[in-house]
């Protein structure tokens, strides 16, 4: 999936967002030769204005379909839009990485947290620190008649760096309406960076959803059945030296993992780690065939016995739809 960055500046009421209020929303645009296209994006609030990035995340008619597409063409200009929905609290934060389409579901997929931490003065620990509203849309520019979806979140110390503190998040959206559904999170030691997406209903019916990336500590998903899975670092020591992930300094290096989920609730239905290094690693991108089976590829990189030099190696897997072992 290529994504195409454009910053630009958007001046509105600022009695409409506080200072400093980081949104981050999808926002679909009409139909074109492409088919739709989805953009993730996230403004920050300056006093008046708001200061646009912009991420093109697909999806046209499929996601093999996707194309890389220059919306912005250059100039700043909004182009018109259906509808978008925002994650608008301070108190929550979300960058969006993927996005994939199942039926008329739109999941974006990125690296969630809570803005609190348990080391900072005047500390409060927070219920529902993240949450979505939408659709926001020209006739309801205020999203009065929007819903709102909310997720209560672990509150991580920024005591070795503040981007020690991202869960793996999926949002679910109604991809016709703009109205979200659902917040799927996966949680560790707040060291889980989300790589990859896909979303498919197989042959049995069923609805898939498969997420990669790489984490530190350890990293646990639930169950339909009430119960979950933790799956461990490969090396816990680590050293204080590795910057990647700082709180690396009593967890270990990155691992690899891969996430099997029921797309409709996002329980999962296996969680593995791989690949594991001594390094550094994870599964970057994944797809899904008709009968479940997950492929992902990615890279693993480990330290040599001179215990000075690294060496990277690429793989690409398949990993059962039954358990996640790979075959």
């Amino acid at each position: 999936m290529l994504f195409v960055v454009a910053v630009c500046i958007l001046e509105v009421a600022s009695s409409h967002f506080r200072e400093g209020v980081t949104l981050a929303f999808l926002k679909k645009v009409p139909s074109s030769s492409q088919g739709t296209i989805y953009r993730m994006m996230k403004m920050s609030v300056r006093g008046t204005y708001l200061v646009l990035g912009s991420l093109v995340a697909g999806a046209v008619s499929s996601v093999q379909g996707q194309v890389p597409t220059d919306t912005y063409q250059q100039t700043c200009e909004l182009p018109p839009f259906e509808w978008a929905a925002y994650g608008t609290r301070v108190t929550g934060r979300m960058y969006t990485r993927r996005a994939a389409m199942l039926g008329e579901s739109l999941f974006a997929a990125g690296y969630l947290k809570s803005t609190s931490a348990p080391n900072e003065e005047e500390y409060q620990p927070l219920v529902n620190d993240f949450g979505v509203t939408g659709p926001y849309t020209a006739s309801d520019p205020t999203g009065t008649n929007g819903d709102s979806v909310t997720v209560d979140l672990t509150d991580y110390t920024t005591e070795f760096g503040s981007f020690a503190q991202y869960e793996v998040g999926v949002v679910k959206i109604n991809a016709a309406s703009g109205s979200p559904e659902d917040i799927y999170v996966y949680y560790g030691e707040g060291q889980d960076e989300t790589c990859g997406l896909a979303a498919k209903e197989i042959s049995s019916g069923e609805e898939v959803l498969a997420i990669s990336g790489h984490f530190v500590g350890t990293l646990t998903a639930d169950h339909s059945d009430g119960t979950s899975t933790t799956i461990f670092n490969s090396n816990s020591n680590g050293t204080a030296d590795y910057v990647q992930h700082p709180n690396a300094v009593k967890n270990g290096f990155d691992d690899g993992f891969v996430i099997s989920a029921d797309a409709a609730t996002g329980d999962a239905n296996w969680l593995v780690a791989y690949p594991t290094s001594t390094k550094d690693a994870q599964t970057v991108g994944v797809d899904i065939d008709n009968e479940g089976n997950i492929f992902g590829a990615g890279y693993s990189c480990n330290l040599l016995e001179n215990g000075e030099d690294t060496v990277c190696d690429g793989f690409v897997a398949k990993f059962n739809k039954t358990d996640g072992s790979v075959v």
